[in-house]
This record gives structure tokens, C-alpha cells and sequence, in this order.
């Protein structure tokens, strides 16, 4: 519930608007491994299966453990060194 609260990814949009120019706040679409990487295993660990990002209540976006890694393994696979960003265009 805590990583889904907007205070925790709500950076997001600034940071893909000014590093991809891409106006999406959604921090598990695209390049943000320590968003998405970190919440896939924390999710694991704790035997979470659905990641909510929720903003004063309302659900915005939903996840199942399931897709998010599925993005990741085709961002993966997609890059040309195994290496994903942990900010737009930043490798980690």
C-alpha cells in the first residue's frame, strides 16, 4: 500500500516529462528500475500479487506481479547491455 501512495511515485511524471519527453506519470511503464525493480520484489517477497498506485483514494493505475515483470523482462531484453535506467536515460 505504501509504495502505491502518489508521495512515492508521484516524481515520476517531472522526471520521464524532462528525461524522455514523455508526459506519463506511470512509473512502471518505462525506464525506472528502482521504482518498478524494487516494487516487483518487494511484491515477491511479501507475497503481494497487485500493485495499486492510488492518489487521495482513487486508484489510478493497477498492476498485477505478473506484468510488471513482464515489462521488465522486455526492457530487458531490449537493451542492447542488460542494463535498465533508473532515470530517464540514466543507466544503474
Amino acid at each position: 500500500t505504501k509504495i502505491g501512495d502518489r508521495r512515492m511515485w508521484g516524481y515520476w511524471r517531472l522526471e520521464n516529462t524532462w528525461g524522455n519527453l514523455r508526459f506519463d506519470g506511470d512509473p512502471v511503464r518505462h525506464q525506472n528500475i528502482m521504482y518498478s525493480g524494487f516494487t516487483a520484489l518487494q511484491m515477491a517477497v511479501g507475497g503481494a500479487s497487485r500493485l495499486e498506485l492510488h492518489h487521495r483514494g482513487k486508484v489510478q493505475l493497477s498492476y498485477g506481479l505478473d506484468q510488471i515483470m513482464a515489462l521488465l523482462d522486455r526492457q530487458y531484453r531490449a537493451s542492447p547491455y542488460g542494463l535498465l535506467a533508473c532515470e530517464p536515460n540514466w543507466i544503474y
